[in-house]
Order: structure tokens, then sequence, then C-alpha cells
């Protein structure tokens, strides 16, 4: 799989990926929580979409380094466990699975 540019993306202006910060974290929950902000979340979708790599987990690593940052990302892990927050209850997932997948 390349690695190829995707579409480009209108970001709210206090979002920009990767998110840096918890606090970016949370706001781009909000983000995709809210039903008006649908065809933005298609966009990154389409974007993260285009991310490539040698097998899944690559994909999967190389589309959550777009996402996150070192430092957040070591303040989430799937559970929660630890007082770090839980990927499995963010939004943010379903970008994941749906950009591996292409379903929505």
């Amino acid at each position: 799989m390349n690695c190829t540019p995707g579409p480009e993306v209108e970001m709210p202006e206090n979002i920009n990926l990767p998110l840096e910060h918890l606090e970016a974290v949370e706001a781009f929950e909000v983000f995709l929580k809210e039903p008006s902000n649908h065809p933005a979340r298609q966009r990154i979708i389409a974007s993260l979409a285009t991310i490539g790599g040698h097998d899944v987990k690559r994909v999967t690593w190389n589309i959550l380094g777009r996402l996150y940052s070192d430092d957040v990302s070591h303040q989430i892990n799937w559970k929660g466990v630890n007082h770090k927050k839980a990927f499995s209850q963010m939004s943010a997932k379903s970008l994941l699975f749906i950009a591996h997948t292409g379903a929505d």
C-alpha cells in the first residue's frame, strides 16, 4: 500500500492534526459527534483512508500517528486503564475502523 495525500480537509480553527493535547482530543471528539459536521467527518475519513502501510498493523499505526502526537498517544489506551483515555469509547475509533474498511 502506498501513502498518498488525501483530499483537503476543512477543520475547525482550534483542531489541527495531529492532536497535540488532551484538550484538543476532547474538542475533536465533540466535533465528531456533532451531526452538522458529518460532511467534514467524511472528508477526514477519506483522507485517513489514503494512508498506507505494509500490513493492517502498520496502517493502523500510521493512521493513529496522523491523528495523535506521540505525547497524546501515550495518554490513550484501548480500555482507559492507568488513568488514560479509553480509545474504545472515543468517536475517533470509528474513523479508524471506517478508514480501514471503507464502510460508514
